[in-house]
């Protein structure tokens, strides 16, 4: 066999489904990002926080699905678009019930916008929410028999792996379009509602999703695509582009197949752990942890194997919003209910340290009321001293004077640092700020030359940071 030979994918069949779900573009993107978090997620089922702009998301989306999902002409009018709006608003993960309201209210534009926008125009749609399921079977080129090398870009960087024949499967692959319409040639016009910030037709050219539901939609309804619309919403504003090149969608089902035989061969590691002897003692499976207590000796301690194909790849622009790094073996240490075991609590028992976090919870309340009590005193002192014309006043104990300070703000930020370097005062504002070199520092992508050069500058000590949250008492 040839090194550019294509070996048949293994059937379904032929072996048992080691993927616990079909793939989305949602979880493709997911195990690409973070391979660690996709197995948090789909596999120790782990729950992500309510986040505001997927609620505000879902609420337009299921407006407009009722919308055109119209049985006949004329369409529903606005006040019964607006009704179905308001019958359907999800309010979890607003920070506030003021947050929630403004965003009831941006809904409310948005719709009535959209509504005299596209309302006259209004045909009846091919689909509406359609959703699609399959199984991909799609060749990758291999050396041999035995199975397949490929490059991947996992967590930014490209890497190269290889896989064994036996987690080419087919891969089950789900999804849901927001819309599709039918031209008059029998081409198909994708229609993906967008609720977040701003983009521009790069986007679009370069969207997976868009080039996932044209795969998809080719192979279940038989009929090409025409254009692929991105409407973002807030904007009213329509960024058509046409049908991908049998190039993209070629590449997406190698980077598809690809990442399907990873999390394949992720999974039967994990099950094989779980399946030994060591496991069954401890009453083990896939996605689930014996409690510390529990943990015989050598059966991970404080730190559980990783198989490869879920690496966690830590980095802070990517780490910082994640919920699940209570639980990733990259950050857990941080949290003290799974600290390791060389830095676990010197504390006589559990009802102490919650007393003291208890504690300085507290004492970090009565600091901001204070602070917020302060700011409202000093804007009162002022007033008085405006109105007064006075620049001074006196208590028993303190006196405070008032000086005027100026702040300029600036909306183009990168056109100014432009004209101060062009005018050559760039070192009068850029210096080498000591917070910034911390955070270069902790940069992973940092050039290994670099870092040690920095690090022979200065010495590294370590400081527990906490970060205090008021636990939300049930009802």
């Amino acid at each position: 066999m040839s090194e550019e030979q294509l070996l048949p994918l293994v059937e379904p069949k032929e072996r048992k489904e080691l993927l616990p779900r079909p793939l989305s573009h949602s979880a493709i993107q997911t195990y690409l990002r973070c391979p660690q978090k996709w197995k948090l997620k789909y596999v120790d089922k782990k729950e992500e926080k309510p986040r505001y702009f997927f609620s505000f998301g879902k609420t337009l989306h299921l407006a407009l699905e009722f919308f055109y999902k119209a049985k006949a002409l004329p369409p529903p009018s606005l006040e019964e678009l607006l009704k179905a709006y308001y019958a359907h608003w999800i309010s979890e993960g607003y920070a506030s019930l003021k947050q929630e309201e403004q965003y009831r209210a941006e809904g409310v534009r948005i719709l009535e916008e959209y509504y005299r926008k596209n309302a006259a125009a209004f045909k009846i749609p091919f689909f509406v929410e359609y959703e699609y399921r399959f199984h991909l079977r799609h060749d990758l080129k291999i050396r041999d028999a035995k199975g397949a090398e490929f490059e991947l870009e996992i967590a930014r960087h490209l890497r190269r792996f290889r896989v064994e024949a036996e987690y080419l499967q087919p891969v089950p692959i789900i999804g849901v379009v927001d819309r599709i319409d039918k031209t008059e040639d029998d081409r198909l016009d994708i229609v993906d509602y967008k609720t977040g910030k701003a983009f521009d037709l790069d986007r679009v050219r370069e969207d997976p999703q868009l080039t996932m539901y044209q795969m998809a939609c080719e192979e279940k309804l038989g009929l090409l695509v025409g254009k692929l619309i991105l409407y973002h919403l807030p904007s009213q504003t329509p960024f058509s582009v046409e049908r991908r090149g049998e190039a993209a969608v070629l590449a997406l089902k190698d980077t598809i197949v690809a990442a399907a035989a990873l999390i394949r061969r992720g999974m039967a590691k994990l099950k094989g752990a779980a399946e030994s002897p060591e496991a069954e003692q401890l009453g083990l499976g896939l996605g689930k942890a014996a409690p510390a207590a529990e943990r015989a000796p050598g059966a991970g301690g404080c730190e559980d194997a990783v198989p490869e194909e879920f690496k966690p790849y830590a980095e802070d622009t990517k780490c910082s919003w994640c919920d699940f790094k209570p639980f990733c073996p990259e950050w857990k240490h941080l949290f003290a209910k799974q600290a390791p075991c060389e830095q676990a609590p010197a504390l006589e028992s559990e009802l102490q340290l919650a007393k003291l976090v208890d504690q300085y919870g507290r004492l970090k309340d009565e600091v901001h009321a204070l602070e917020a009590k302060a700011e409202d005193v000093k804007k009162e002192i002022v007033g008085n001293l405006r109105e007064k014309r006075y620049v001074r006043a006196f208590g028993e104990a303190y006196e405070v004077s008032l000086h005027d300070e100026e702040k300029w703000d600036f909306q183009d930020r990168e056109k100014v640092l432009e004209t101060v370097r062009r005018a050559g005062y760039w070192d009068k504002i850029v210096s080498p700020m000591v917070s910034l070199v911390q955070k270069l520092m902790n940069d992973p992508n940092l050039p290994i030359d670099l870092r040690e050069r920095l690090s022979r500058l200065g010495h590294k000590t370590r400081h527990g940071a906490l970060r205090v949250k008021k636990i939300e008492q049930e009802d």
